[in-house]
């Protein structure tokens, strides 16, 4: 009978979604749900224009705040994969050791393509995730990050203003609801 047929279903689907996305469809299902499709054609050139533009901000070595971006991406992404790899050098199975290489190049060429960004400690683990998913591509890396940053504007930007709204939130938050943890911090 139909009510048992779609009792079925749901059980299957119930449980599919515990399991999660299987992880070869993972970078491709977050790609299209970050609505990034309609971007394959310009992304190669553009992400490989960026790229060219911070690779020569890097080689001037004028104090720009472009240039202390990219210093912090090469010191936040350096300090990562010591953590990732234990600091023996000793690869994880998720990761090719051409990663490293990959997060930078996102990570700097989304500073040519946002002045105002801030770069924030934790922003190349969102980067190694993506690179992870998509299975090293870098173009497909790069519009999800920038898809996301969209989302958390204000956050990074360099007025934080999402972020001082949060925090006077969560100090009302708390101040009404753990008065003594309030009063202690």
């Amino acid at each position: 009978d139909l009510s048992s047929s779609v009792s079925k279903v749901e059980t299957v689907l119930r449980r599919m979604v515990r399991l999660g996305i299987p992880r070869e469809y993972r970078g491709e299902v977050w790609y299209k749900l970050l609505a990034c499709h309609g971007t394959e054609s310009v992304a190669i050139e553009k992400y490989d224009e960026l790229l060219r533009k911070s690779k020569a901000t890097e080689s001037k070595q004028d104090n720009s705040s472009r240039l202390e971006y990219i210093k912090s991406v090469n010191s936040d992404v350096d300090t990562l994969w010591k953590q990732i790899t234990g600091n023996s050098g000793s690869d994880s199975p998720a990761l090719k050791p051409s990663y490293k290489e990959v997060v930078k190049n996102v990570l700097r060429a989304y500073a040519m393509r946002d002045e105002d960004l801030v770069y924030s400690f934790g922003m190349s683990h969102i980067v190694l995730n993506l690179i992870v998913a998509n299975e090293g591509k870098p173009e497909n890396s790069f519009w999800m990050f920038v898809k996301i940053m969209e989302l958390l504007r204000g956050y990074y930007s360099s007025a934080r203003e999402d972020l001082e709204n949060d925090q006077r939130v969560l100090e009302q938050l708390l101040k009404v609801t753990l008065p003594k943890i309030t009063k202690h911090l």
